[in-house]
């Protein structure tokens, strides 16, 4: 009596058998004038158990490849489904392992259809008797049973529904395995996200509030912050919280600056003072950086950036390199309609991100999506590696929201450009008539949140659930970027939907 995997070998040998047989009863038919009527009955079954079969080769196939080493060894297997590698008792360890608490069910089904098969293979005498050679007395009655009694149609309807929960006992192993690996994932991603948000904030407060532009042209200079459009990358490099956290920026001045630098793309590397390398402290940025710009090293130290008093890390600044001529870019609500899809949910599952880590110091209080700006080639297509938040340092540094409640929740903004993000369109041309004249952010957050339910039909209830979030918080009273609670609940609620949302959309597995 066979037993465990065994069995889905034997299944898998007896269901082409079924198919010759009714093909040999079609052909045998053909010669009998009389028992024409049922050729087209015998050729439909065999279609329908072909296409069954092949359903359980796939499942198969499917089950073999997440347990045996080679395609080699998976094509052994399904070419010799009566052969000793399905006795192996070591693939049945495997396929416990692989299956789980399936494991039973998907054995007990397994053999309830090899059960099936096995019925069916004695009612059409598969090895007892050729049609082609009995009497047409004979064929006739035998054909006249099978028929009478339907066997073909229950049995199909069997073997239908037993190879769809086959099928299901296969896939849910595989949805709970990569939901565990997406909760390890969360767990890595939230305490960076976290990090980088204190070191974001002491880079803002050096660079943007701080001493190190003694200059008469500041007003003439702006810090492109980079931020990455796929959140997913950082998991690939998997870096620890312990090591020397990392950030890229653009420096730039405007057409109205003729002596002086052009674009520079500048690393600062965070280090605990005392393990740095010997640097001098900046003084001037604007110095510092025409210096550099005129030497042709890749990568070259600038100097160090010191952000608070009695602060126990420092900023090693290198320059990485000069970009002449200027970087092209252009605003995301430019470029909303010419994104693809995938690209927008690349940039929604971005941005979200960037909320936790940047909201309140790079990321605006009141940004919108005019504010991020994407790199873009010379046929004006979008480079998604990043994105830019420009701050401009003629522009008054200011973190106090306004007064409406919406401008004054943080999380509006994300929502807007979310909606934005899942039409293609901005909120400008999504916006109804009339409502030019009205407080242009109260504008863009009654426009938004009236397409809360648009954004669940052109992107699912992913994608939904963040906007909603964004737009119908439950707390109000904790709409504070500082709250640990607060940056728990917006990846809990925001983020996370949108990154399951893109993993789906990339493709990715860990």
């Amino acid at each position: 009596m066979a037993s465990g995997i065994e069995v889905a070998g034997l299944a898998l040998a007896v269901l082409p058998l079924l198919v010759n047989q009714l093909d040999d009863y079609v052909l045998g038919i053909e010669k009998i004038w009389r028992l024409k009527r049922y050729r087209r009955e015998f050729a439909h079954y065999s279609t329908l158990f072909g296409a069954q079969h092949a359903i359980l080769l796939n499942t198969l196939e499917e089950v073999l490849r997440g347990i045996v080493t080679s395609e080699k060894a998976v094509s052994e297997l399904i070419c010799n489904p009566k052969g000793e590698g399905w006795k192996d008792p070591v693939l049945q360890d495997q396929l416990r392992v692989r299956l789980g608490r399936s494991y039973d069910p998907f054995m007990g089904i397994m053999t309830s259809l090899f059960d099936l098969l096995n019925h069916l293979s004695v009612k059409m005498r598969i090895g007892v008797s050729d049609i082609k050679t009995s009497s047409p007395f004979e064929v006739k009655a035998m054909l006249k049973y099978l028929l009478k009694e339907a066997i073909y149609k229950d049995l199909l309807a069997k073997i239908d529904e037993t190879n769809a929960i086959l099928k299901t006992l296969i896939e849910q192993p595989k949805h709970q395995g990569q939901t565990q690996k997406l909760q390890q994932l969360w767990k890595y991603l939230l305490p960076r996200y976290k990090m980088t948000r204190k070191h974001a904030q002491e880079l803002f407060k050096g660079i943007v509030d701080g001493i190190y532009w003694n200059c008469g042209c500041k007003e003439h200079h702006c810090v492109h912050f980079q931020l990455q459009s796929n959140p997913l990358q950082v998991v690939n490099e998997r870096s620890t919280l312990t090591e020397v956290s990392k950030f890229r920026m653009n420096f730039s001045n405007t057409e109205e600056v003729t002596d002086s630098w052009g674009w520079t793309e500048v690393e600062f590397e965070r280090w605990p003072i005392g393990e740095m390398p010997t640097a001098p402290v900046i003084q001037d940025f604007c110095s510092s950086l025409r210096v550099t710009a005129a030497q042709t090293e890749t990568r070259q130290m600038i100097g160090v950036l010191s952000c608070e008093p009695g602060s126990t890390t420092q900023y090693a600044i290198h320059k990485i390199k000069s970009i002449q001529p200027p970087v092209p870019k252009q605003s995301l609500q430019k470029m909303m309609s010419h994104l693809s899809r995938r690209e927008r949910i690349r940039i929604a599952a971005g941005l979200a991100c960037g909320v936790i880590q940047l909201g309140g110091n790079w990321l605006k209080p009141r940004w919108n999506s005019s504010d991020i700006h994407l790199a873009v080639n010379n046929d004006h297509r979008a480079l998604l590696d990043f994105f830019f938040l420009t701050w401009s340092l003629s522009a008054p540094v200011s973190h106090e929201a306004g007064s409406s409640t919406a401008r004054s929740d943080i999380l509006v903004p994300l929502g807007c450009a979310l909606v934005e993000l899942s039409t293609g369109k901005s909120i400008g041309a999504l916006q109804s008539a009339g409502s030019e004249d009205i407080d242009e952010e109260v504008t863009r957050f009654d426009t938004a949140s009236r397409l809360v339910e648009a954004a669940l039909h052109e992107s699912g209830t992913n994608y939904a659930e963040a906007v909603h979030g964004c737009f119908f918080w439950s707390d109000r009273g904790s709409l504070c970027t500082e709250d640990n609670t607060f940056q728990d609940r917006v990846f809990d609620e925001i983020v996370s939907p949108l990154l399951r949302d893109l993993v789906h959309f990339e493709g990715l597995s860990f």
